[in-house]
């Protein structure tokens, strides 16, 4: 097989292999980035047309311009944001806070990966957890790309749409102290027992209320993917979430307004 070395695609690599140094990424790792922003394609795939790309055999397109070029500028704004936030470290983890009031923890987990934790502290909102990365900034990356979602994220922001869904005394204090371990640092094994009940307790209590989740919309449920706040009302403990969340939900669960915070 003939390979297209042109000198067009000379210099599309020598941009490509430059642009990959400025981005701090390698072809592997830069695969695996494109998978998590939303690229459906193998892994191994994506990673043999980088390659290609990289050894001149393959044009660089504009659309990979553009996304690691789009990089670039999040590498840059995670920098600055890092810097806003006065990251910390406690005992294996990274905290920091933004400057309107979404704490992260970043943590390593298993295998050399870091996992990204966030609560809204003003109003307790939990936005899904971003996925696994394989390095600290990548981590960073994707918490702060979580936080811009929450930020705009239209099913949480329309008041009239939220669901209140009872739980007892006892599992409220089993999600308070998994909420508690992301803020504080809580011991690995801990946290996860902790995260693995929490589940339970989503999951039994939408089951109970007769609710199903829109699995077309938002996916199985998981402490990724699921978005609520913890608290009481009118003396009964629950979680509210949002109604789009769920198929059709029973008409006599009661609806509630999101926690506005202060002017």
């Amino acid at each position: 097989m003939l390979m297209d070395t042109s000198p067009q695609n000379s210099e599309g690599a020598v941009l490509f292999r430059s642009l990959l140094e400025q981005i701090g990424e390698t072809e592997t790792s830069l695969a695996k980035l494109m998978v998590d922003m939303g690229d459906d394609r193998q892994d191994s795939t994506i990673l043999r047309g980088l390659q290609r790309i990289s050894n001149g055999q393959a044009r660089i397109s504009g659309e990979m311009k553009v996304l690691m070029n789009l990089v670039r500028a999040l590498r840059r704004r995670v920098n600055s944001v890092s810097m806003q936030s006065d990251w910390q470290e406690e005992e294996g983890s990274i905290v920091g806070v933004t400057a309107d009031g979404f704490k992260i923890r970043i943590s390593e987990k298993a295998k050399g990966r870091w996992m990204a934790s966030i609560v809204h502290l003003p109003s307790g909102y939990c936005p899904p957890f971003p996925k696994w990365q394989y390095s600290i900034l990548g981590a960073k990356e994707a918490a702060m790309r979580r936080i811009d979602e929450a930020r705009s994220d239209s099913e949480w922001e329309r008041a009239d749409e939220l669901i209140f869904v009872g739980i007892s005394s006892d599992e409220s204090y089993m999600l308070r102290s998994w909420l508690r371990g992301i803020i504080d640092n809580t011991p690995k094994h801990i946290d996860e027992e902790n995260a693995k009940q929490s589940l339970k307790i989503l999951e039994d209590a939408f089951s109970k209320h007769g609710l199903v989740l829109d699995e077309e919309k938002v996916g199985v449920l998981s402490l990724e993917t699921i978005r609520f706040t913890l608290g009481p009302n009118e003396g009964q403990n629950g979680v509210a979430v949002p109604i789009a969340f769920f198929k059709n939900p029973p008409i006599n669960l009661k609806r509630l307004s999101i926690p506005k915070q202060d002017a």
